[in-house]
């Protein structure tokens, strides 16, 4: 047996202690167990938050928590459809100013000026918001849970009042004082899947919807900890409740100086 192990890692041209890491932008070789100090370990790179919302509440990744407020607001699991291992959904209940959302305990968990923040959700507003019935829903990097946040990157919708019934990209910084919004050119519609990505680097920030790049961002970047708000949904107008749906949050920093 050690003969023939011997044999295929030879073959392949490995030692037994030699393995493979991927670190962001090739293959490269480590010692698993050695004096070897350019092997930084995974967990020293990189802070990854990800949730697929299978199974009840109490089953989710403890990175996330609901945030819920007024009467009826209430966050639920969903019956999963089309691609979707898991769902949850969001509800801004009965009255003119419930919210609903999920983020970490920390709003201020991730530093935009320690290395390339990746983020990617996959969402759904069950209607689109009207003048009777408004709401905002939010996407993305941000430090607040009950409105706009004061340093961030998102994604914000609303209707033709609002937003003009788009998605749009927002950056804002230095406590709310500095901000930049610019039209996706995404129309939402109501009960459609929407996969919005952003990263978010010292240098710029970029949007995507479904995939296209339809922001390119240099002004107003965020410099302080944004956190993260994965979705949070807001009503301003009505009191008929108003949901949106998420398939899955993933959040990925690769952090400049190793932790």
């Amino acid at each position: 047996m050690k003969r023939i192990l011997f044999i295929l890692f030879t073959l392949v041209g490995l030692s037994f202690s030699q393995f493979q890491n991927w670190d962001g932008n090739a293959w490269k070789s480590f010692v698993a167990y050695g004096s070897y100090p350019e092997v930084v370990p995974m967990a020293a790179r990189y802070a990854i938050v990800y949730d697929d919302f299978i199974g009840n509440l109490s089953y989710w990744n403890n990175a996330l928590i609901p945030y819920v407020s007024g009467a009826g607001t209430a966050i639920a699991d969903v019956t999963p459809t089309d691609l979707s291992f898991g769902q949850v959904s969001l509800s801004t209940g009965t009255t003119t100013s419930g919210r609903a959302g999920i983020a970490p305990e920390y709003a201020t968990s991730f530093l935009t000026g320690n290395g390339t923040i990746y983020f990617r959700s996959r969402i759904k507003a069950t209607n689109i918001s009207t003048t009777a019935e408004r709401f905002i829903l939010y996407s993305g990097l941000g430090n607040s849970m009950s409105g706009n946040p004061t340093e961030g990157a998102y994604f914000r919708y609303s209707d033709a009042g609002v937003t003009g019934g788009r998605w749009k990209c927002w950056t804002v910084r230095a406590a709310g004082s500095l901000t930049d919004s610019t039209t996706s050119g995404i129309t939402l519609v109501a009960d459609t899947w929407y996969i919005l990505e952003i990263v978010s680097t010292s240098t710029y920030i970029d949007y995507f919807v479904n995939g296209n790049l339809v922001v390119h961002r240099t002004t107003n970047l965020p410099t302080a900890a944004t956190g993260i708000v994965p979705i949070n949904i807001i009503k301003l107008l009505g009191t008929t409740a108003r949901l949106a749906h998420i398939d899955y949050v993933y959040l990925q920093q690769k952090f400049t100086t190793p932790r």
